[in-house]
């Protein structure tokens, strides 16, 4: 079979699964507020993690519970931004998703008939419940999950408060993360409601259906506590509200009473069931899941990001929707069938080791070829033949990791929409970087922190190792590589705002696009000189910027080239770019200027901090003298290559944002499509890889070795049209779904055309 057909069968058997419960995997039925809130408590719990200030100073759990409340510090301050949301979404959400779940669970779920009606009086439960389980699950998990996939191992501070863990083996952790990343998943979308949550937690932790019955008891006996409160009613005035209230108050207790009742019922199921079942299914889930996360972590791993190995919070974020699938059929073996066109072989020993245990228990999965490893293999090949070994990065993790906090908090800014109708002028964005303050502000302070201390050990070592590398390419690398050290504060932080203004505004162009089909204007206001008018234009400078961004942070484009690639992006002329550099150069000498004045002080640390203030001046202006050498390769510049490439990158980000696009949200999410966040952040290193080689049509030769056929007649046509544009690109077929708005896509086709059509006037 070819792997293709494997892909199909998968995503048809998931559309079948989930209409048999109900649910329509197009159409999502949870609103944007609710998933994007989802992403954000992950987001920030991740991001929480990062900082080694709070390894050492872990909380208990009864603080992370009173910082949901209070106020006070860093860990609070997060938490506190969670709640708001999280309160809020469910305060819309939760009755009307959990009924509506509870309907589509009938057969399934022989209680739900009877929790459908009680529910509204037991909502502040369930949301109580959840939000304590989330924080209290989420933590721990996240942590060891991501030490164990980039570092390979465990520190034990950070398993301290991994509530009733017994497990004394690494795959034990690992195995903890998966269910309970699952469960908190659940729960937070109202699938899981309150009585099967402490069920599927005890199994998992415990593993005796006698825990359950103890559960059930203690649900049983608050729930007759509740009945047993006072029943008096407050005297009134008014005859009908004193009727209302006592009628009220008459329903409330017959229907829980008639809840306990059959709650009975469904204990004398629970214990009959077949404890061999359970656990077999938990090690089901526990393998589609690993298998899923191991399958997606390659496919973002060889993405074309040339040197750059993704982060455990991509993966992390990546893996919720497939353990929510799973444990939405967590009984339900063909999904076994599905996982066996994952690959397990060919992973180092170690780690064949822990995962063929899991294998054994499940003896109907066999050991079969799949095109995962066909596109690893000759991503791993074309990526040497390009001057780099894709299975190592030269990055450390916490340089890694910072980028993922980055953009991670960017996200999270972007969701909240008070900060859509107020978002801040430039000047106050570059003024958030220093002064404490609002909410955008406190993100800022930590970002501008964590991004100093990294770039004062990494930035100089990155860029000439880059620049060492690509000195065949780039003419001006050998000036660059001798002033760098002079010029690293200017590198720095003009590389730092950039990826403010640029990142913040592409990531919201990218969520609305892709999230929403469409742009909200309020949102563009401050894209730097922006002057596209339509939505392609939109889309195409997100995709740019976004790849800039990222390779300006990471060091890998230097000063000039970030100006360069910036000024024929945005205006597609050298004459711009040579303006933005006089522009610099004024307000270098300005600030010279300015500063040559040194104020008289008492103090020579003062006097000598003034001087060596003034010395990087000076160091500046010999900066800006040895850049006119460069002036005059940027006027020789060939426009009609920027262009070209400028296309062609543009055409694989958005085929391959499309493919990623297709794979997260068919990896078994049945009823909840994936947030755009995901996508922004696997398209990255995609672009990030095509930027480096912007020029090198070799990539487009990996796009077409990825499976692109079985692809509606309709969309093949647009792609088709793009593909034509290109005489060197054979045919190739992209896998997209329907829902897809095919309104921007047609404006990429007709864009790219009007590109087409300009470069044959131009030669």
């Amino acid at each position: 079979m070819k792997p293709s057909e494997k892909f199909t069968e998968i995503y048809n058997y998931s559309v079948s699964f989930g209409k048999v419960l109900g649910f329509d995997m197009t159409k999502s039925k949870f609103k944007l507020n609710i998933r994007s809130a989802t992403v954000v408590i992950y987001i920030i719990l991740t991001e929480i993690m990062i900082f080694h200030s709070i390894y050492d100073n872990w909380p208990h759990f009864a603080k992370i519970i009173h910082a949901l409340t209070t106020e006070g510090g860093l860990i609070i301050q997060f938490s506190r931004i969670t709640c708001f949301a999280l309160f809020r979404e469910f305060q819309q959400q939760i009755s009307v998703n959990t009924l509506n779940n509870l309907r589509n669970f009938e057969v399934n779920h022989r209680y739900s008939e009877i929790l459908n009606k009680s529910l509204r009086q037991l909502e502040l439960v369930i949301k109580i419940y959840v939000l304590i389980s989330i924080v209290n699950y989420t933590f721990s998990s996240i942590f060891s999950v991501y030490q164990f996939l980039v570092n390979g191992k465990y520190e034990l501070q950070v398993l301290i408060y991994m509530p009733f863990i017994n497990h004394e083996e690494v795959y034990g952790y690992l195995f903890n993360f998966f269910f309970q990343c699952g469960i908190a998943f659940l729960a937070y979308d109202g699938l899981l409601t309150y009585d099967l949550f402490p069920i599927m937690y005890s199994f998992h932790v415990k593993g005796h259906a006698e825990i359950l019955i103890e559960k059930l008891k203690e649900f049983e006996n608050d729930l007759k506590q509740v009945k047993n409160e006072s029943t008096e009613i407050l005297p009134s005035t008014s005859k009908k509200i004193q009727q209302k209230q006592e009628n009220s108050q008459t329903d409330v207790k017959k229907k829980l009473i008639k809840f306990i009742n059959e709650y009975e019922f469904y204990a004398k199921y629970v214990k009959e069931l077949n404890e061999y079942q359970v656990i077999n299914s938990f090690v089901s889930t526990a393998i589609i899941a690993i298998a899923l996360c191991f399958g997606v972590y390659i496919m973002t791993k060889v993405s074309f990001s040339s040197g750059l190995t993704v982060t455990g919070s991509d993966l992390i974020e990546m893996i919720l929707p497939c353990a929510y699938g799973t444990l939405v059929a967590y009984q339900n073996k063909k999904l076994l069938k599905a996982i066996n066109s994952f690959p397990w072989y060919e992973l180092p020993l170690e780690s064949q080791k822990i995962y063929l245990q899991f294998i054994q228990i499940c003896q109907n999965t066999p050991k079969i070829e799949t095109m995962i490893f066909d596109l690893f293999n000759f991503a791993s090949e074309f990526g040497k033949k390009i001057g780099y070994n894709t299975t190592q990065s030269e990055f450390s993790i916490n340089h890694r990791m910072l980028i993922t906090t980055l953009y991670g908090f960017l996200g999270q800014i972007m969701i909240f929409n008070t900060i859509y109708d107020n978002w801040p002028q430039l000047d106050k964005i570059i003024q958030a970087l220093l002064f404490q303050g609002a909410f955008i502000i406190i993100n800022v302070r930590i970002i501008c922190y964590a991004f100093e201390r990294e770039l004062q050990s990494h930035i100089p070592v990155i860029s000439l190792k880059i620049i060492q590398r690509y000195e065949e390419n780039h003419r001006f690398s050998e000036l660059l590589h001798k002033n760098l050290d002079q010029n690293k504060k200017v590198v720095k932080t003009y590389i730092f705002i950039s990826t403010f203004l640029f990142g913040i505004t592409a990531i919201v162009l990218s969520l609305q696009i892709i999230l929403t089909g469409k742009l909200q204007q309020q949102a563009l206001v401050y894209l730097p000189y922006l002057d596209h008018e339509n939505a392609i234009g939109y889309f195409i400078n997100f995709v740019f910027l976004c790849g800039i961004s990222i390779l300006g942070f990471l060091g890998f484009m230097p000063y000039d080239l970030f100006l360069i690639i910036y000024g024929f992006t945005v205006k597609g002329h050298a004459d711009i770019l040579i303006e933005m550099l006089k522009e610099f150069e004024n307000d270098i000498k300005s600030e010279t200027d300015e500063n040559l004045i040194i104020l008289p002080s008492t103090s020579n640390e003062t006097f000598q901090e003034l001087r060596n203030t003034q010395n990087d001046f000076k160091k500046l202006l010999n900066f800006i003298k040895e850049y006119e050498l460069y002036w005059n390769y940027v006027n020789e510049f060939n426009c009609f290559q920027s262009i070209i490439s400028f296309i062609s990158i543009g055409v694989i980000a958005v085929a391959l944002c499309i493919s990623l696009y297709m794979i997260t949200k068919i990896s078994f999410v049945t009823g909840i499509s994936a947030s755009g966040i995901y996508v922004c952040q696997m398209i990255l290193p995609c672009v990030v890889g095509a930027m480096i080689t912007n020029q090198n049509f070799r990539l487009l030769d990996a796009v077409n070795n990825f499976p692109w056929y079985d692809l509606s007649i309709n969309n093949q046509k647009i792609f088709l049209q793009i593909i034509q544009i290109f005489q060197n690109i054979p045919s190739l077929k992209i896998i997209i779904f329907d829902e897809l708005n095919l309104e921007l896509l047609k404006n990429v086709v007709n864009a790219s055309y009007s590109y087409y059509v300009f470069l044959n006037k131009m030669t």
